[in-house]
């Protein structure tokens, strides 16, 4: 005679039994799901903790640095100051803002001039161009100073930038021109030249000059002078614009 409360405790073994291998295959569900399509948050947690200009895979949101943009310093900056952006970052905002600059000679009014100083769109020296420069072509001397222009700089320029030599254009051939930068009329800088010659760069220290002066040299019959490209390096212009 079969025993009914045995009966009813294998029933309940086997009723159990089924309904942990059914939790257990709805677990192998969602882990194989998971594991196809992944965890969004997990990925994006991962990916925003990347360095600034470290590559990112593909797909991930997150945008790495260019070779050619380096990332934004990311160095503890202390409470209450504000971090400093990269010079390639702040470029534009450079735009309009006072400070030392080069200008061109030519684009100012001098304060001084002889006969035989003008200013030309360009002129050649050997066989090099210069945009905005100047032509020396009067009979001039150190006694007769024909071929000069002063600027006021008052103080506030300290580099000179200029090409000197003989005009390629010329109709004259000879004659060697001497070039004179001065600073409160007294020569601080020169140079020789004929026709034959290559174009020579000055680079003069005009630190706290009021005037300056480029006055050059020849005679009658030579070829004429070049300044090519006559430029100041000031914190103002070098006098009132043409």
């Amino acid at each position: 005679m079969t025993d009914s409360g045995s009966g009813h405790k294998k029933w309940y073994f086997v009723i159990g039994g089924a309904i942990a291998a059914f939790v257990a295959f709805l677990n192998s569900v969602f882990d194989l799901g998971d594991h196809i399509f992944g965890d969004g948050g997990t990925d994006v947690a991962s990916s925003a903790s990347a360095a600034p200009g470290t590559p990112t895979p593909p797909g991930t949101g997150v945008v790495s640095a260019l070779p050619d943009q380096p990332a934004e310093s990311t160095d503890p900056v202390p409470a209450g100051t504000v971090a400093r952006r990269s010079e390639t970052a702040t470029a534009a905002s450079q735009v309009g803002r006072s400070g030392p600059a080069w200008y061109d000679l030519t684009a100012y009014e001098a304060v001084s001039f002889g006969n035989g100083h003008t200013s030309v769109a360009s002129i050649t020296i050997g066989t090099t161009s210069f945009p905005n420069s100047i032509r020396g072509y009067y009979q001039s001397s150190a006694s007769d100073p024909n071929d000069r222009r002063t600027w006021l700089t008052a103080g506030a320029c300290d580099r000179l930038s200029v090409w000197v030599g003989k005009d390629a254009a010329s109709s004259g051939t000879g004659g060697t021109g001497h070039f004179s930068v001065q600073a409160e009329g007294a020569e601080v800088a020169g140079a020789d030249a004929t026709l034959t010659d290559p174009p020579r760069h000055l680079d003069v220290d005009i630190s706290g000059v009021s005037r300056l002066t480029l006055l050059d040299t020849k005679a009658s019959r030579d070829a004429n002078n070049a300044w090519g490209s006559p430029k100041v390096h000031c914190t103002a212009p070098p006098g009132k614009a043409r």
